[in-house]
This record gives C-alpha cells, sequence and structure tokens, in this order.
C-alpha cells in the first residue's frame, strides 16, 4: 500500500526539510520534525509539541471514522509492533 510507506514518505519528507528548511546545511540540533505555525511556517529551532501530535492524532482517528468509544489513542500505541506495518 503505497499511502503507508513510510520508508519512501520519510525519505521525501528529508529532502524536503534538507533542501527548503535547513538548505542543505543540517546541523545535528536540527529536528525531524521543527514546530509548525499556524500559518504554516516552520521553526527548525524548536520541536513540535506533545499536545500538537495528540491534536492532530485525535483528529486523524475522528476523520477517519475510527470508533475507539471511551477511549483515545495516544503516541505510545505506535511503538514498535503497532506502527511497524
Amino acid at each position: 500500500m503505497p499511502s503507508v510507506d513510510m520508508f519512501t514518505h520519510m525519505r521525501n519528507w528529508i529532502v524536503f526539510l534538507d533542501t527548503y528548511v535547513y538548505i542543505n546545511n543540517p546541523s545535528p540540533d536540527d529536528y525531524l520534525f521543527p514546530s509548525i505555525t499556524a500559518t504554516g511556517t516552520l521553526h527548525p529551532g524548536s520541536p513540535i509539541s506533545h499536545d500538537t501530535i495528540q491534536k492532530w492524532l485525535d483528529e486523524f482517528v475522528d476523520s477517519a471514522g475510527i470508533q475507539l468509544g471511551t477511549t483515545r489513542l495516544t503516541t505510545h500505541c505506535f511503538r514498535r509492533g503497532g506502527a511497524q506495518y
């Protein structure tokens, strides 16, 4: 399933960051997922907050129509086994 091929998507994201954000000069302190403002501006010096990631995850689950009842998917759900396929 090409839509879930994270190897390709991650490589494309790294090329984008290197080309347009870090301008072919990344440093070891740069973030793979820098913070993004409401206007879409990337801030390479600061990471995305946990709250932002959780908010996006909640939106993705809701938009996909996944019925969880009273439970909630968290970032912990995507560790190793659950996210490898």
